[in-house]
């Protein structure tokens, strides 16, 4: 299969650099934030802000008046570059996106989820032969395409890395083999919806269902939810995947991307609340497990050794969120590697802007033939 080819070797924040004409942030909150931190350490000067006309409301972001795209085009006739700071998984959006970058130089830079480390092109540099190694592992052509686009949208920040390697997430599912007598452990469950997506490919059927989610307000929310389905055979869990039992500090404000932060004590300064963490082995205690899902913002590689000794004894199907941190396209098919003799390795990304919604598949080789 090769080595690892990339198309890109310009960082995005180094083509930011050298832009003739003003560098313009797409966007406000967070991911705002973030790309503003870095132009500004970068000496990247910030031009403005806008924001699509439906978020235009006359406010201020971090000292810039937000304007309209109309005001932004009607200012600098001549150009600019966009810089997109927002999310975005709804196909409306993203076409209109596609039609912003048809008209401005437009870029949408990869700041981690999780964790601090920048991908750049000397982060792929220091950690090459761990790409290597990851990548000969992928067991198809499509999973070695999403590897190599994600690569070069995370160095380059062009979004068009990211239109040519998506794939609905039925795609990922039918990598799977489910059937349906599986024993489903959903590791942040959030409001239910994976639950759903789980019951939806079965066709309802089941042998049982586990779900932890941390967040209290998200864990109502998935309680009554459960309740209206009126599921059988579930036991669900406010706890938070980890390595170990123990109090963690949970940071967020019940949204999808909240995440459990560490031992408590370990966020000094943030706003933050206590929560349960636990070990999946002690959850389960020898319980079946067939299908084990994980998206748990940033905490994947601490809960699936908290999963080991079930990984290892039962040899569940894996579908593992591999995007909130730089290291996860590398650091969690290798870990999976060494409890995972026999498993076939799969990628497949789901549209998003960034690039969230990469789902590592590990599939043992006997599930393919026995279902």
């Amino acid at each position: 299969m090769g080595k690892i080819v990339l198309r890109e070797t310009e960082s995005v924040w180094e083509r930011l650099a050298r832009e003739p004409g003003p560098v313009v942030l797409y966007g406000m909150g967070d991911g705002a934030d973030k790309a503003l931190d870095i132009m500004e350490s970068r000496g990247i000067p910030c031009a403005g802000v806008f924001a699509s006309d439906g978020f235009v409301r006359g406010q201020s972001f971090r000292g810039f008046r937000v304007q309209s795209l109309a005001q932004t085009e009607e200012r600098w006739n001549s150009g600019f570059t966009a810089v997109m700071c927002f999310a975005v998984h709804d196909r409306p959006t993203l076409e209109q996106v596609r039609r912003l970058a048809a008209r401005h130089p437009l870029v949408a830079p990869d700041m981690p989820v999780a964790g601090e480390d920048l991908f750049t092109p000397d982060y792929y540099r220091a950690h090459e032969e761990k790409f290597q190694a990851a990548y000969e592992m992928l067991e198809d052509e499509s999973s070695r395409r999403v590897f190599c686009d994600v690569l070069d949208f995370k160095i380059s920040g062009k979004t068009e890395h990211l239109f040519d390697c998506e794939s609905p997430k039925r795609e990922a599912y039918a990598l799977l083999c489910l059937g349906p007598r599986e024993h489903y452990v959903d590791c942040g469950a959030y409001t239910g919806d994976t639950v759903e997506e789980f019951l939806e490919e079965t066709g309802g059927k089941y042998g049982s269902i586990t779900a932890l989610e941390p967040d209290p307000k998200n864990f109502a929310k998935l309680e009554k939810r459960a309740l209206a389905l009126g599921l059988t055979g579930l036991r669900l869990f406010c706890r938070g995947a980890w390595d170990r039992d123990e109090e963690l500090e949970f940071v967020g404000a019940s949204g999808r991307n909240s995440a459990v932060a560490g031992a408590v004590g370990a966020q000094a300064g943030r706003k933050s609340r206590p929560v349960q963490g636990c070990a999946l082995d002690g959850i389960l205690s020898g319980s079946p497990a067939t299908f084990l899902k994980m998206d748990v913002e940033g905490s994947e590689r601490r809960a699936l050794e908290g999963a080991r000794e079930t990984i290892l004894r039962q040899r569940p199907a894996l579908l593992v969120s591999a995007y909130h941190r730089s290291r996860d396209l590398f650091d969690l098919p290798l870990y999976l590697r060494e409890i995972c003799p026999g498993y076939r390795f799969y990628l497949r990304r789901q549209p998003y802007i960034p690039a969230w919604e990469i789902s590592l598949l590990a599939v043992p080789a006997e599930r393919r033939t026995e279902r």
